[in-house]
């Protein structure tokens, strides 16, 4: 990352879902969804994806 916000849009049939994943490693969804959970990844998912 470039140490500046990265923002992506994704257009859903629901609306459009905006993501804005952060430097820091955290990430923000906005538009007309509802949270239905919330966690964390393993990192060690990731190591084989």
């Amino acid at each position: 990352m470039t140490g500046l916000p990265v923002t992506y849009r994704v257009d859903l049939p629901g609306g459009t879902l905006v993501i804005t994943e952060h430097p820091d490693g955290a990430v923000e969804m906005t538009g007309p969804a509802v949270i239905v959970a919330e966690g964390v990844i393993d990192p060690a998912w990731l190591e084989t994806a």
